[in-house]
């Protein structure tokens, strides 16, 4: 479970479910335009992957897990690197293919510290007709992680068979299928002995593509989840509840405490603070190395690296507040990009991410410790309507987060300005901006801004206000609100922008969209496979009030525009006050997937919403 400094999700995974995702991996890099369709030249001919629970020697549920592959190639001769993952609870039994076998580490991009390994072969099929054959053996050596099983393989697959095999003495394990494709052949038996054999046979199956705006990997990927480790949610929290019992003592807590109450006129504020001082004081990094993917390391040793994963920061936000008698609880939920519950679900698969709930005054308060720039109340849009474990007494009890109205995400910018005719003979505006960002749109600016070298800080917030021109300057700029605790940001300047308006006989042309709206991007449907993800929800606002110079006079103002649809609600509108003509645009993201089919028609959307924007306001200068 791991997020950005934001409280995005970038991937969530656990070892039964790496996928071998070659940019990750600097040794395949050869494999960087490896194959995804029917059209590329290097296949999976054949593959049988096999599952079959078992009960080993001290009593523990285990699965062993043997793949056979026979890969071809259907143009050229091609490199192949027959591969598979293993690392804590898988162990690596068997790699066998022409070669030698070699092992590394394969640590994703974005992760601070990860266990998993690869073992790979490099074999060169020499021409069409010849063949490679691997196989390789594994044993999940604990069927808590062992939670999914992924139908596509890293090239793409004439023919596989999956197979799993699941005894009466285990009977409490099961299968749940997603995403299947339409022809996959499904057969249940009973053997001999009453195991219940799985088997699934597809063909043609494609490599899941990276698409920009792609949904996230269980939404779309052919797997199978597998239930039976937990008998339900709470016995699942239990396990998770355990595995957070870590002492936590911290040797300074005192001063620690005593800085977080500097200021604070109440309780609420007390634990406001504590929350900014978490988000404030510890960098989020992501772990992934078995035990450490679910066990929080201790809040002093957070506190001593300054850095933890999401266990560790809500272990040691509750910790804090609990010291100042708040009743603060353990929380595991699953983001948006999980499309099951723990109800429904109940394995580790459906839970990515831990946060604290604070009860205060009968109320709950979900507190994210990754995301350093939202404050108390605000809850991350990628976890709100999702269902949370509150650690409750021994147990848990389910919670409904809430959906927050689309303004708690918001950004809105007011422009008031007027026309000057520079020495060159063109037109420029001139005045000031004032602009607020509350929610994850807050932690956005804050978090690019933050990011950004010192010199470039300005260019960034430049570019964002729609100062992108070569002429374009801000001036005067003043940032208000960048605490955590603060509800929204508030950045104001003096602004000039050049070439507006263009003049011709004896009108004026002028462009009063100041800037271009980066959350209404039309999509690349060249060889898109996938549905696209509108980045979030959210309500922008944008407001242009230009003063209409003396000797002029509005000529024509461009048509409103309204639109209403299942992703957005957008609006346009151009109108004269005194001497004053007033553009107002707001949309408002609704609904965020679009279906692969319904592409075109949120281009079209956007071309009409950017063509509406555009249109200009005529002057009549003589």
């Amino acid at each position: 479970m791991f997020y950005t400094s934001g409280g995005h999700l970038i991937h969530n995974t656990n070892l039964m479910t790496i996928k071998p995702v070659f940019i990750y991996l600097c040794f395949l890099s050869v494999l960087s335009a490896a194959a995804q369709g029917v059209d590329d030249n290097v296949h999976i001919v054949n593959c049988v992957d096999r599952y079959k629970f078992k009960v080993n020697s001290d009593g523990i549920p285990v699965i062993s897990n043997t793949t056979d592959l026979e890969y071809g190639v259907t143009k050229y001769a091609a490199l192949v690197q027959p591969n598979v993952y293993y690392g804590d609870f898988i162990r690596l039994d068997k790699a066998s293919s022409k070669g030698t076998a070699q092992y590394k580490s394969a640590t994703p991009e974005n992760i601070f510290f990860d266990d998993t390994k690869v073992c790979y072969f490099n074999y060169r099929i020499p021409k069409v007709g010849k063949t490679l054959k691997a196989s390789f053996a594994r044993t999940f050596t604990d069927a808590v992680y062992f939670t999914r099983i992924s139908f596509p393989e890293d090239y793409y697959v004439e023919n596989k068979t999956v197979q799993v095999v699941i005894p009466k003495a285990l009977s409490q394990y099961h299968l749940k299928e997603c995403n299947l494709p339409a022809d996959v052949v499904k057969t249940a038996v009973a053997d001999e002995a009453g195991d219940s054999v799985f088997t699934y046979v597809m063909h043609g199956l494609s490599v899941p593509v990276s698409e920009e705006g792609a949904p996230a990997w269980g939404y779309t990927v052919p797997h199978l989840l597998v239930i039976g480790s937990f008998k339900d949610e709470q016995d699942m929290f239990a396990w998770s509840k355990k595995m957070a019992d870590v002492d936590c003592t911290i040797p300074n807590q005192a001063e620690i405490l005593a800085e977080i109450a500097q200021g604070a006129k109440s309780d609420k504020e007390k634990i406001a603070n504590t929350f900014a001082w978490v988000q404030s004081h510890i960098r989020y990094l992501a772990y992934e190395a078995g035990v450490s993917a679910h066990q929080p390391a201790t809040p002093a040793e957070t506190i001593r690296k300054r850095y933890g994963d999401c266990k560790a920061m809500s272990l040691l936000l509750k910790t804090l507040l609990k010291a100042q008698g708040f009743d603060a609880r353990q929380t595991d939920i699953g983001t948006d990009d999980i499309p099951y519950t723990s109800h429904e679900v109940p394995t580790i698969s459906s839970v990515n991410h831990a946060i604290c709930t604070v009860f205060y005054q009968g109320k709950p308060y979900y507190l994210d410790a990754t995301n350093s720039y939202i404050p108390l109340g605000y809850i991350p849009t990628n976890i709100q309507g999702r269902q949370a474990m509150v650690e409750e007494g021994e147990g848990c009890r389910v919670y409904t987060l809430p959906t927050l109205p689309l303004e708690a995400c918001s950004s809105s910018v007011e422009y008031d300005c007027a026309l000057s005719v520079e020495k060159d003979g063109n037109y420029a505006m001139k005045g000031t901006l004032n602009s607020s960002w509350k929610g994850d749109m807050k932690a956005m600016v804050l978090s690019a801004y933050d990011a950004a070298a010192q010199d470039d800080r300005l260019q960034f917030l430049s570019r964002l206000l729609g100062m992108d021109g070569n002429k374009d300057e801000m001036r005067d700029v003043v940032l208000k609100g960048s605490r955590p605790q603060d509800e929204q940001l508030a950045i104001s300047s003096s602004f000039y922008k050049g070439n507006v308006g263009v003049s011709a006989d004896q009108y004026l042309y002028v462009d009063m969209n100041q800037d271009k709206d980066v959350w209404l991007e039309k999509v690349d449907t060249t060889k898109r496979v996938s549905d696209y993800m509108i980045g979030m929800k959210l309500k922008n606002v944008r407001k242009v009030s230009l003063s209409v110079p003396k000797g002029m006079r509005v000529q024509e103002l461009p048509a409103p525009f309204a639109s209403h649809t299942h992703w957005a609600d957008l609006s346009c509108t151009f109108s004269k006050q005194g001497n004053r003509v007033v553009m107002k645009k707001e949309y408002v993201i609704k609904n965020r997937r679009v279906a692969l089919k319904d592409i075109l028609e949120w281009n079209k959307l956007v071309s009409e919403w950017n063509d509406a924007c555009n249109e200009q306001v005529v002057l009549q200068t003589k």
